[in-house]
């Protein structure tokens, strides 16, 4: 026998080397005892294998058929209470239980050698067999137990190695883990890093993070890096008590399940399957369970759980740390949202205070222009200076509605609008309202827009139905403006719980997100020149008032969905209003207030081209003497006087004449609350600028409901 004389054996080296060096090895055994092959194994089936034909060693991958033999013969040295190497002559004569598995496969005589590993609970066993029978005399079997001390050696130092590198790995983590709680607060980061490192470093196949829901009772899944199963695991909540991970987080200590039974909770069961659970606590309380599973039919070990305990500790307190970290910058965020909103919000006031105390002078000035380009009409009869006064009373009317779109941005009512209002009429007057743009104009720019409605809302809301109509038009519109190439608009109405929902979708160009943002800020406008920038910030206004809520969804080149929910007021009964007209006297009496003089002029000269007696004053002390002075039929005063208010001037009207009618005019007519108009006993509210036929109407309003009241009296 050939006996190499320098066998290296590599101590404290890499685990690649030790195996290299016992390839070495057992290729020299094969070759000196001319033997079919060399085998080390042992009941985890670990091991390596040679053969002489071959010069390509097996390590920890050896045929089935060797294994079955290995095991076959391991289970005969195990009876063998000597532990003492054997020398089978002739495999048929043995008393192996396996024995046609083992004839099948070819092998007539073996040698096998008990090796006494530290690191292996049983012994393993170095084997020779052979596809014939053979003589093997006392002195090669002293040999052979040479070279089995060497593969002891080798095979001890191998494993003392890899514990030493698995030590290694695991203090490792533990250092990384450390650094992750001062390196990284991303909630995400922290768990991943979590997940990973418990995974790789016990060889899982996968790990899943439970965190304890108290008020179900039950473990929830967090996060796992499972691929095939992950849907799975993530739907299915384990109840506290129940399986390695329900156990754990029950006694809060760790659970080790070698072979997977019946009673686990996964839908697959592997037979070889292994699951380590251990719980996550931090400050004294189990806040979850980390769970390790191996597929692979390798054991866990109490090494294993004593690592993953102290691991699963470390970890508890970087994700919450991380979840604290991460509450505390949802809270923060939500703060500064809100913060951000109160802002816009000021701004937005602050705006339309400015623009509806520019609104009350504008209305003044206004005013006069209307009426005198009115008044002027009547005198001239020269059809360019009649055409021009018209687009003068053209363009003060467009600037009074700009004004007025200016003030509803900001007006405020102190009283809630309780008027009945179906919302499925105002979508079909503001569809029909918006026909001539969305068809005649579009067919014009040789494009097709189709707009479809779908009304299922049944209850009522409180508003205004004239507001309300304006508002849904001014949002159709805007829809239109979305769709320069043609497009459809889809418009549903329907009750949602105590709501009625309008929702507003097109296929149109959509808006970026800065410009979705600022879509309700007064003058601002993404449609280039001609536009006020008015129209959606009036309509939030009308719909703030109305208490509807405004949600909007849009993308660039998406379109957008606009979806607007008033609270439903099905208590609302609906009214019936009778409307009795009566014969105006041509030669009322009527008593004007306004401290603007131009103002006072050109009313003074409108109320006498209806056919009235005016008497003018330019402030309240002077007016309520002349008041006294003469009877009046009715009482017209602005709002904004110098020493004495409309509203004054209106009660003091009341406590001398109380059937006497009193109107009030106003720049700020569309702010007035209407708890003022109640308490002071106006009769009507006329908002500047106004034309001569607004004032005629009016006027008959005023009388007519005093007279009905008489009549009904």
């Amino acid at each position: 026998m050939n006996i190499p004389k320098e066998i290296s054996i590599p101590f404290g080296d890499s685990s690649q080397k030790t195996v290299d060096a016992l390839n070495t090895l057992l290729k020299q055994v094969a070759i000196s005892y001319e033997s079919d092959y060399v085998t080390i194994c042992s009941v985890e089936r670990l091991g390596v294998s040679c053969s002489d034909r071959s010069v390509d060693f097996l390590v920890a991958g050896v045929d089935v058929d060797h294994y079955a033999i290995a095991e076959v013969i391991h289970r005969a040295c195990r009876r063998n209470e000597k532990r003492s190497i054997q020398y089978i002559a002739d495999i048929k004569d043995s008393n192996l239980s396996d024995i046609d598995a083992v004839q099948t496969s070819g092998v007539k005589s073996a040698v096998v050698m008990p090796l006494r590993l530290a690191s292996v609970r049983d012994a393993s066993l170095v084997l020779l067999w052979f596809r014939a029978s053979k003589d093997i005399d006392p002195q090669e079997l002293e040999n052979i137990i040479f070279y089995g001390r060497l593969v002891e050696i080798l095979c001890d130092n191998s494993v003392v190695v890899k514990t030493s590198e698995e030590q290694a790995n695991r203090l490792s983590a533990l250092v990384e883990l450390s650094t992750t709680i001062y390196s990284s607060l991303n909630y995400q980061v922290v768990l991943d890093k979590v997940i990973d490192l418990a995974t790789s470093l016990v060889s899982a196949s996968y790990a899943t993070i439970y965190l304890i829901d108290r008020s179900a009772n039950d473990l929830e899944p967090l996060l796992t890096n499972a691929e095939q199963k992950h849907d799975s695991i993530m739907a299915r909540h384990l109840p506290l008590g129940k399986g390695a991970p329900g156990q754990a987080a029950a006694l809060s200590e760790g659970v080790i399940v070698n072979g997977l039974t019946s009673d686990h909770p996964e839908s697959e069961v592997r037979e070889n399957g292994s699951e380590i659970a251990v719980p996550l606590i931090h400050s004294g309380k189990t806040i979850g369970v980390l769970s390790i599973r191996r597929e692979s039919g390798i054991l866990f070990t109490l090494e294993d759980l004593q690592f993953l305990s102290i691991f699963a500790r470390q970890s508890a307190d970087v994700i919450e740390n991380a979840r604290m970290f991460r509450d505390l910058q949802v809270a923060y965020n939500k703060l500064s949202l809100t913060q951000d909103q109160m802002v816009e919000t000021e701004k937005l006031r602050v705006l339309g205070e400015m623009a509806c105390g520019v609104a009350h002078d504008f209305n003044n000035s206004l005013g006069a222009i209307l009426g005198r380009a009115e008044l002027l009409q009547r005198k001239v009869s020269d059809p360019e200076i009649i055409k021009g006064l018209r687009e003068i009373e053209k363009l003060a009317l467009q600037g009074a509605e700009t004004v007025r779109r200016t003030q509803e941005f900001a007006r405020v009512r102190s009283k809630a609008v309780k008027k009945r209002v179906m919302i499925n009429e105002v979508i079909e007057d503001a569809v029909e309202t918006t026909k001539p743009l969305w068809k005649e104009q579009a067919q014009l720019n040789l494009v097709e827009i189709e707009v479809t409605t779908d009304l299922r809302a049944k209850n009522p809301v409180a508003g205004s139905r004239g507001d309300l109509v304006d508002t849904m038009a001014n949002m159709i519109q805007n829809s239109v403006e979305a769709l320069p190439n043609g497009g459809r608009i889809s418009i549903k109405t329907y009750d949602r719980n105590d709501e009625v929902v309008v929702e507003i979708v097109d296929d149109g160009v959509g808006m970026a997100p800065a410009v979705r943002d600022r879509v309700f800020y007064p003058f601002f406008t993404s449609k280039g020149r001609g536009k006020t920038g008015l129209g959606m910030s009036v309509a939030y206004g009308v719909l703030t008032r109305h208490q509807a809520a405004v949600e909007i969804e849009s993308e660039e080149g998406a379109g957008t969905r606009i979806e607007i929910i008033f609270p439903a007021r099905p208590e609302l009964a609906e009214s019936i209003t009778k409307k009795i007209r009566i014969g105006i006297s041509k030669d009322l009496n009527i008593l004007l207030v306004d401290d603007d003089e131009d103002l006072l002029s050109v009313v003074s000269e409108l109320i006498s081209a209806l056919g009235h007696k005016v008497v003018t004053a330019p402030e309240g002390i002077e007016a309520l003497a002349r008041f006294d002075e003469k009877a009046f039929d009715m009482v017209i005063t602005d709002l904004g006087l110098p020493g004495m208010s409309g509203w004054d001037i209106a009660n003091a009207v009341r406590l001398r004449k109380p059937e006497t009618p009193v109107i009030l005019i106003s720049g700020w007519g569309a702010q007035i609350a209407e708890a003022d108009i109640a308490k002071y006993q106006v009769d009507l509210v006329l908002s500047k600028p106004f034309s001569l036929k607004q004032l005629e109407e009016s006027i008959w309003t005023v009388l007519s409901a005093k007279t009905t009241d008489a009549q009904l009296r």
